[in-house]
């Protein structure tokens, strides 16, 4: 609270000598400002830092307090004060509200839509204060309604689009600091200076309508500065315009027969052109600007890579005929960049690795996007060296059709050198693990644990469920008619099938800690650890429509289409378990399944109520 008090001090300070300012130093004859800077400065004081609702009312409470006391010192009315106090408050209460959403310093102003956000600010908030004042107005400068609510509305909305991206950027804009305003100070020196040049010309002499000359050097300006140009820019013509107009000089005096309101609301309508070219597109450049200077970074950064990278990297489309290596390509074989890639696609290897490599380029086309290969390459001398390629393929980010390939290639003329020593002994060791191992936990069809796998994975679980403070649940899954499958497909067509049940039900079995299991020829079970009977029935439901999803004719069943049917047991936490009760409670309740008519689903209900 006591930085929403000193904050509310700042407003009210700032208020005060704003609105004194704006009174005593800025209104014309008539008591109109062709700018209103109070919300500026108050929404500039305001953004940093709008949090907490307590902290907003004390604020704008400070704001409304300023008001009020100049409007005193001016000799207002206090009806008079008390409405332009009550609307000032309204108008900083809800443009710091919508605009800090997305606007709390400069550079935030640097994106399109956040200046979008910033000009419906500026022009529908005033509008809506506007609406309070401007009866008490009108009578203050015996002016009509309608020409104080374009007045004074316009006006309102000017200072916020001129003078607050002004405040930001002097408060937290980036290049504020003249370290990082030096590259671009010299160009953006003189590109104002001529920018003041031609709005000074413009507005000195009364005998020409050259308003429009001032576009093409406000554009340069945004060129070369970008948003802080615009931030720089508009207060300039704002200042030159208001002044030039006020002292009865510049091209809107050329109107002949209008009112000095008139003249306002001219001047008014031309600098709210500028600012409405100048922050939008400023805010473009700037953006574009980023999106460079990341490409920028994002290329350097390749670069730096591909050049200190010690394997070669080969870049090419799926034809061979756009390719790229990497520097390290000398390293390797002792070519350069330009003379390795003369030799072609697949002119660089060994006559009898061509075959492999063009089937992988074969394979790459038809969506596998992952090969390794070993291959020989050529060497500038006439040998050849053997390397390993770690290919990876891409697409077109339109298509998503693989066009090309990277490869990583490295030398392994050492490393093969000691494999080969031991291939033989490796291979045949290699060979026996792999066939023990899958024996033992897998099963050779569908390559998801067997039953050797379950029954292990299912007494451990079940032993240690007395200590558990989870339940534990089990499914059995049949594959509906499956016999009559392999009658009218044959089994070459049912063992695919398996296999693709297989997957989809391995796609739903999502956690670690859970067990699927091939536990006989078209007999799978789930074992689902810390699984109570409603999240077990959950998995069933997901199985059913996994295995729905395949959409695997078959004519032998009712349904036209491969099902299953699935029974569940659950065992409650604490209580002991016996892994073949389970089985038979999860079987009965499989059985109840099929006798309802199978591609179902039945529970068995709680382990320790039926055991």
């Amino acid at each position: 609270m006591r930085r929403a008090l000193i904050k509310s001090l700042g407003q009210f300070l700032a208020t005060v000598l704003t609105t004194w300012m704006a009174f005593m130093l800025l209104a014309s004859r008539d008591h109109f400002l062709y700018v209103w800077p109070l919300t500026a400065v108050q929404l500039a004081i305001a953004v940093t830092d709008w949090r907490g609702t307590a902290a907003k009312i004390v604020e704008v409470a400070g704001a409304g307090a300023g008001v009020l006391m100049v409007s005193r010192l001016l000799g207002m009315p206090l009806w008079i004060g008390a409405s332009m106090a009550t609307a000032q408050m309204l108008e900083l209460g809800c443009a710091a509200e919508i605009l800090t959403r997305s606007v709390t310093c400069f550079d935030d102003l640097k994106r399109r839509v956040n200046v979008l956000r910033f000009g419906l600010v500026a022009i529908a908030v005033p509008l809506m204060a506007v609406g309070l004042l401007v009866k008490p107005v009108a009578a203050n400068t015996h002016a009509s309604i309608w020409k104080t609510l374009i007045i004074v509305a316009q006006g309102d909305s000017l200072g916020i689009a001129v003078i607050l991206p002004a405040l930001l950027f002097l408060t937290s804009g980036e290049y504020r600091s003249i370290h990082k305003l030096r590259p671009h100070l010299r160009a953006g020196v003189t590109v104002l200076l001529i920018f003041l040049a031609v709005v000074l010309l413009i507005f000195t002499q009364n005998s020409r309508p050259f308003l429009f000359l001032v576009f093409p050097p406000l554009i340069a300006v945004l060129f070369v500065l970008g948003l802080e140009g615009a931030a720089i820019a508009s207060p300039i013509a704002t200042i030159v315009a208001v002044w030039a107009s006020a002292h009865a000089r510049g091209p809107i005096w050329l109107m002949h027969a209008v009112t000095p309101q008139d003249r306002i609301i001219v001047t008014q309508f031309f600098l709210a052109t500028v600012a409405a070219v100048a922050l939008p597109v400023g805010a473009l450049l700037d953006e574009r600007r980023q999106a460079e200077r990341v490409a920028r970074e994002g290329q350097s950064i390749y670069r730096t890579l591909i050049q200190n990278a010690e394997d070669m990297i080969i870049l090419s489309d799926l034809n061979g005929a756009r390719r790229f290596v990497s520097p390290a390509i000398k390293e390797v074989t002792g070519w350069t960049e330009e003379e390795f890639l003369v030799l072609g696609q697949l002119g660089g290897m060994h006559p009898e690795d061509r075959d492999h490599a063009q089937t992988i380029i074969g394979s790459l086309a038809e969506g596998k996007l992952h090969h390794t290969l070993r291959y020989r390459i050529l060497c500038k001398d006439g040998s050849y060296r053997w390397v390993e390629a770690f290919i990876r393929g891409y697409g077109d980010p339109q298509t998503g059709q693989i066009v090309g390939y990277v490869a990583t290639v490295r030398d392994i003329s050492s490393q093969l050198a000691v494999e080969q020593s031991w291939s033989a002994e490796k291979a045949a060791l290699a060979r026996e693990n792999q066939q023990l191992a899958d024996l033992a936990t897998r099963d050779e069809l569908t390559g998801i644990a067997n039953r050797r796998a379950f029954n292990r994975f299912l007494e451990h679980e079940a032993a240690r469920q007395s200590r558990s403070a989870n339940a534990l649940s089990l499914l059995m899954i049949d594959v509906d008619h499956f016999k009559k499958f392999n009658d009218i497909y044959g089994h070459q067509a049912g063992d695919k099938c398996l296999r693709d049940l297989a997957q989809a039900l391995q796609s739903r079995v999502r956690r670690t800690s859970d067990l699927l299991a091939r536990v006989g020829g078209e007999e799978f079970a789930v074992v689902l650890p810390g699984t109570d009977e409603g999240g077990a029935l959950q998995v069933a439901e997901d199985l059913l429509q996994a295995i729905s999803n395949l959409n695997i004719l078959h004519d032998g069943s009712p349904y036209r289409f491969v099902s299953i049917s699935v029974g569940i047991a659950t065992v409650l936490p604490y209580q002991p378990a016996e892994s073949a009760q389970l089985i038979q409670h999860a079987d009965r309740a499989l059985y109840e399944t099929k006798k309802a008519g199978r591609n179902g689903v039945s529970v068995s209900g709680d382990y320790s109520r039926l055991a």
